[in-house]
């Protein structure tokens, strides 16, 4: 029984979309978490966040965990067998 699940016997727009999922989801999360770090750096200094600032953190930290599971690990939920992904 072939094992489906394997990056090989995808077509190879496929391939391209799987990549562009978990490259998106990446730079989605290593965006939120420069924002968030920018939230957290003024808090740590006593600066005074304003409820602009809040609700951008809340809402990159939403944005986070959906980019994360969603695009990023959506396309690892079979079991490939390639040493590239």
């Amino acid at each position: 029984m072939a094992d489906i699940y394997r990056l090989e016997e995808y077509p190879e727009h496929q391939k391209t979309v799987i990549i562009l999922m978990k490259t998106g989801g990446l730079l989605s999360m290593i965006g939120c978490g420069f924002i968030m770090r920018d939230i957290v750096i003024k808090y740590n200094k006593g600066e005074r966040i304003r409820l602009t600032h809040k609700i951008v953190g809340e809402m990159s930290l939403a944005l986070f965990w959906a980019s994360f599971f969603s695009p990023f690990m959506s396309t690892w939920m079979g079991k490939f067998k390639n040493k590239c992904l």
